[in-house]
């Protein structure tokens, strides 16, 4: 799938009865309704990507926000072998549009702000 300038992304009215993926709210992940222990399933286009190199460690990680079809975001952070994914991803492609996907994320909070990840924060 490739998203260009004018692409358009809308809800579906598609309804599925299998359980393999169960996509979090963004708003639920904001406000708190979802319990932080659980692992969650969130989707979105990519803004805001940068990498980071952890200074004195050996791992890399990708700082991002994912924005959904109403146009929420929420703050994204993946760390070592994803972020090396991700980051790979756009080097070889040069094109910063793209959609993640992210199965079992852990909810958390960095900087006061909530955000999604691979790991422990």
């Amino acid at each position: 799938m490739f998203i260009i300038e004018d692409t358009k992304i809308s809800k579906s009215s598609l309804l599925c009865d299998d359980k393999f993926f169960s996509f979090a709210g963004f708003e639920e992940i904001g406000n708190g309704t979802l319990k932080t222990h659980f692992l969650i399933d969130v989707i979105g286009q990519v803004t805001s990507l940068r990498t980071v190199q952890v200074s004195g460690k050996d791992k890399k990680k990708v700082e991002f926000r994912l924005m959904d079809s109403s146009g929420e975001s929420i703050a994204c952070c993946l760390w070592r072998k994803y972020a090396e994914q991700l980051d790979d991803h756009l080097q070889q492609t040069k094109d910063p549009n793209m959609v993640c996907l992210i199965r079992f994320a852990k909810i958390g909070c960095y900087k006061g702000e909530v955000q999604v990840t691979n790991e422990c924060i």
